[in-house]
């Protein structure tokens, strides 16, 4: 049906077919990043903008330039990209029901503080889960931790 809409108004099909395979493309780059990992997010405490208190339904895919998570998310039509400052790994890695988190085999969930004090909470296959940590791959927390640590006192000046 959309096709014969298009066609109406003049639209050339091979211009949809172009068009398609570079949306199609792109998305395809962003998930073989040196680094990427597939990965679903959501807010426990605070807000962030961009990003909800539900997993998303569509894994998207993370990766870090330094202490800074980078997340891909959305369709290949309204793809979003956001930045999250991170301080640290609050609680994790731990397991977490794979029906709560849908399309991600074998998952295990990350607590992480955002810059603003936020917790996020990551989860991905536990394959990935040395590339989710990141920059804070060598800090361990046990995974039974408490979920929301203060912020580190700041020194006077």
């Amino acid at each position: 049906m959309i096709w014969i809409i298009l066609t109406f108004l003049g639209i050339p099909l091979w211009f949809c077919a172009v068009a398609l395979g570079i949306l199609l493309r792109g998305r395809h780059r962003i998930k073989h990043l040196p680094g990427g990992f597939g990965c679903k997010v959501r807010i426990v405490s605070g807000q962030v903008p961009g990003l909800k208190s539900e997993f998303s339904r569509i894994t998207g895919v993370g990766n870090w330039i330094h202490a800074v998570l980078i997340l891909h998310g959305g369709n290949p039509f309204l793809a979003r990209t956001s930045l999250c400052g991170i301080q640290a790994v609050e609680s994790g890695p731990s397991e977490i029901d794979p029906a709560t988190v849908k399309r991600i085999d074998d998952p295990v969930a990350v607590r992480f503080r955002h810059d603003n004090g936020a917790t996020l909470e990551l989860a991905c296959a536990r394959h990935d889960l040395d590339a989710m940590l990141g920059p804070f791959a060598q800090q361990q927390w046990p995974a039974d931790a408490p979920a929301h640590r203060p912020p580190p006192a700041e020194s006077a000046s």
